[in-house]
């Protein structure tokens, strides 16, 4: 998930990823990648795994199960702390979620634009947000649609002219 182009940052410290035996630098929370283009990004929630609910954990720090990840998509159950099924992420997880896609389009060269929407459901404008500002903190424009279905999101990426559409 994160490449060598990893510049440490203020005298950071590195700590060993679970994506292999890179070193990521550390500021206390933070992670520095410098962009092909020379540019700073700085993500600053580090997704965790093993944050369970109901804790202060889960109200402080970024919760993403690496499960939510798909071939050419990505679900998570986002859940209530009254069911039974765990949580597999919380806001500051899709938070980081929006930085991490945010500085992966920096990376490869991606046009920083697109598009957001959300459904019907109560927790999908929160959702939106909580993307929303990882994105916009990572240098992205984003083009909200408001409530949408999925082939109206599709159709706003093309007509919008963005690189990618969430939802």
């Amino acid at each position: 998930m994160f490449g060598d182009n990893i510049t440490p940052i203020l005298g950071a410290k590195t700590s060993p990823t679970p994506y292999g035996n890179k070193d990521i630098p550390v500021c206390g929370r933070v992670n520095a990648r410098k962009s092909k283009f020379g540019k700073l990004y700085i993500m600053t929630r580090i997704p965790r795994a093993d944050i369970s609910a109901n804790t202060i954990e889960f109200e402080t720090l970024p919760l993403v199960k690496p499960t939510g990840f798909r071939e050419y998509d990505a679900r998570w159950w986002f859940g209530l702390p009254s069911e039974e099924k765990p949580s597999e992420l919380n806001l500051y997880g899709v938070q980081a979620l929006g930085e991490g896609l945010g500085t992966l389009m920096h990376e490869r060269g991606v046009e920083p634009n697109i598009a957001v929407g959300h459904d019907f459901r109560h927790y999908s404008l929160g959702i939106k947000m909580a993307l929303t500002a990882g994105l916009m903190s990572a240098g992205i424009n984003v083009h909200d649609i408001g409530l949408a279905l999925s082939p109206m999101a599709y159709f706003a990426q093309f007509h919008l002219d963005c690189a990618g559409v969430a939802m």
